[in-house]
């Protein structure tokens, strides 16, 4: 992947899950809860093109296998999740409904990922 469409994939994910924890308005408790999980998802997938020459199906798979590794720590309860920056990063709590949000973010990196390179895929 080229710098310009990393960055761009990047970016895109990373100002939208900033903005989740800005966003005081309706659905403010969805919006960081779950979107941001989408965007953290589809964020690790465009930082992963940015500094490894991993292809897409190889990012997609790295960062599901992070966030399932986060989620389940947090079922598992392995206290690393106390402190503010933890809870940021991390979350504390295990919650089923992340896991259909993780899937989402994947596909939304996908679907970035496409659009940004203009070329059709199987």
């Amino acid at each position: 992947m080229t710098a310009p469409r990393a960055l761009a994939t990047t970016l895109l994910p990373l100002l939208l899950g900033l903005g989740t924890l800005v966003y005081s308005g309706v659905g403010h408790v969805w919006a960081r809860s779950y979107a941001g999980d989408a965007f953290a998802v589809a964020f690790v997938v465009g930082l992963l093109g940015l500094v490894t020459p991993a292809s897409l199906p190889v990012r997609l798979g790295i960062a599901a296998a992070l966030a399932l590794a986060i989620e389940f720590s947090q079922l598992i309860g392995t206290g690393s999740h106390r402190g503010t920056l933890s809870q940021l990063l991390v979350g504390s709590h295990f919650d089923t409904l992340d896991l259909l949000y993780y899937g989402a973010g994947l596909l939304m990196a996908l679907a970035l990922d496409m659009a940004v390179d203009g070329r059709k895929r199987v």
